[in-house]
């Protein structure tokens, strides 16, 4: 329980800090990141969280890039 939510925990060890993933609902909505490293701890709150509509330009090569392939 976090904030009254019932939340699903995600935890991972990055060498010295361990980071978590806390998550809400039954999409699994972020409601907080956290950090811990050594004696340490930070945690950053989620404000708003919605669904976009996915935009195939925000991936899109930049015009001015050009990518060499190398052979093997």
């Amino acid at each position: 329980m976090l904030q009254g939510q019932q939340t699903t925990l995600y935890k991972v060890n990055v060498g010295d800090a361990t980071l978590a993933l806390f998550t809400y609902g039954t999409s699994e909505r972020p409601l907080a990141v956290s950090r811990v490293r050594g004696e340490k701890g930070e945690i950053f709150w989620y404000r708003g969280w919605g669904d976009l509509p996915f935009d195939a330009k925000l991936f899109a090569k930049p015009e001015n890039v050009k990518v060499l392939e190398q052979k093997p």
